[in-house]
């Protein structure tokens, strides 16, 4: 399936976008990925997603900033959730009915888009991330000895 790529944030944020994207009467599936926050990765499940559905959704991704295009500028947690966000507010119409997808890290950023006020239809968390993974790790260990 053919997509459009746009590049926002001054070059420093990928967009991947279904054909049917400008359909504004279709909901909108917003995948948001986990690490590496690359939107080529979603690809192939966008697809999946789409065609299952019927055509039911016009879908994006959004990569994480500085991860698609890859970029020696660091980029904090707050700057990957305001990416987010601002995508959400300057690209999609207002009162677009959201279908969130964050899978891994991206579950973390989607339970930040709620809390500040984004209004989501559905929001699906795919092997969520939402704790300090180190610590997690720590505690397997811990429950192995």
């Amino acid at each position: 399936m053919p997509y459009k790529r746009e590049y926002i944030n001054k070059n420093y944020v990928n967009v991947l976008y279904s054909t049917n994207w400008r359909d504004d009467e279709l909901p909108v599936l917003l995948i948001v990925p986990g690490n590496p926050g690359q939107a080529g990765y979603y690809q192939e499940y966008m697809d999946f997603v789409i065609l299952h559905s019927d055509e039911k959704y016009r879908a994006c991704v959004v990569s994480h900033v500085g991860h698609s295009p890859a970029s020696d500028k660091t980029f904090s947690v707050k700057d990957q959730i305001e990416t987010k966000l601002q995508f959400i507010t300057s690209k999609l119409e207002p009162g677009a009915k959201i279908h969130l997808i964050g899978h891994s890290f991206g579950a973390h950023i989607a339970l930040k888009l709620f809390e500040k006020g984004i209004k989501l239809e559905k929001s699906i968390l795919l092997f969520p991330m939402l704790d300090n993974m180190a610590r997690c790790l720590k505690q397997q260990i811990c429950e192995l000895c």
